[in-house]
């Protein structure tokens, strides 16, 4: 990146940034509608190969192309912060990451790497922004409305806190590190979930479907809670051990750390689903999502179970 570049990218503000993100966000969501009718619902009714009827209906229109839409903005989201973390060495060591996010000074080289960094946050904070606009709307629906919906609302909202947070104090380093373990168990989960469309409508297969289940639970336990745990204790003993609190980052950073450790606990709380969902499908032939409060049976039928 050429200086004038890293220059310009430095002295853009977090409030800049979040005006920035939220136009970007707000265009995004509008042309997901587009896409959604014009490429994701077509793609899904090429993939599942069925006739629209209404046991199906909701699969076809509205869960598959969602599925679709989140792999292929994700892919780019993993090749960003894959490139980013192959360029700019100096996180290979996790017993060091307490000192690899210290943010109270930074050299040239850093304040380059911080400029490097700020272009996939700026695609990932669209991403948040317009994943926060979709479900929000989508929530005004009151058949939508559950404590468990809620909860994917405040994930949402401690994301977006978690992103300006991290950007306005510095420690851009934990955010980079989280996006590098959160990003891969996206396209796991999704790519799982297009197959649980397949099976749901008669054309996958049992065991292949707990395959993909056991392999999220796997990975989901591997980044999520194992990995991803270990930068929040890092994070925990780099705020509790070697910084004073008596400066505005610093209670900044102690914010985001809280912010962080209720997301960890909610990733915790998320992996039961998986659980949940394998056990079921071994006991009963059909795929329960208890997360978003639903029955699909093999027979191609979603159902909303009763509250």
């Amino acid at each position: 990146m050429s200086g004038a570049k890293s220059d310009e990218m430095l002295n853009l503000d977090v409030q800049t940034i979040f005006s920035l993100t939220f136009v970007c966000g707000l265009f995004w969501y509008f042309f997901d509608k587009w896409l959604t009718k014009y490429v994701w619902k077509p793609l899904c009714f090429w993939l599942y190969n069925v006739e629209l009827n209404e046991r199906n209906r909701i699969l076809i229109t509205k869960r598959a192309p969602s599925w679709l839409a989140k792999i292929f903005y994700k892919i780019p989201q993993l090749f960003f912060w894959v490139n980013f973390a192959l360029k700019w060495t100096g996180w290979e060591d996790w017993t060091n990451w307490y000192s690899y996010c210290d943010f109270r000074e930074m050299d040239e080289n850093e304040k380059l790497e911080k400029a490097d960094v700020l272009t996939p946050y700026v695609f990932y904070c669209s991403y948040v922004i317009y994943t926060f606009f979709k479900d929000t709307i989508r929530r005004t629906d009151k058949d939508n409305w559950s404590p468990l919906q809620i909860m994917f609302d405040i994930h949402h909202i401690l994301t977006i806190i978690l992103i300006y947070g991290s950007i306005s104090v510095n420690l851009w380093r934990a955010g980079f590190l989280t996006r590098l373990i959160h990003e891969s168990t996206d396209l796991v989960l999704y790519g799982t979930k297009l197959y649980e469309g397949y099976f749901t409508i008669g054309k996958g297969h049992k065991r292949y479907m707990l395959f993909l289940i056991a392999v999220n639970t796997f990975w989901w336990f591997f980044t999520r809670i194992l990995w991803y745990g270990i930068l929040v204790y890092q994070l925990h003993v780099f705020i509790f051990n070697y910084i004073p609190f008596d400066t505005y980052e610093t209670k900044v950073a102690l914010v985001l750390w809280i912010g962080s450790f209720l997301m960890w606990i909610l990733q915790v709380i998320w992996i039961w689903g998986l659980i949940l969902a394998f056990s079921n499908l071994v006991k009963k032939n059909s795929f329960i999502d208890p997360w978003h409060n639903t029955d699909t049976k093999k027979s191609g039928q979603t159902t909303k179970k009763k509250q």
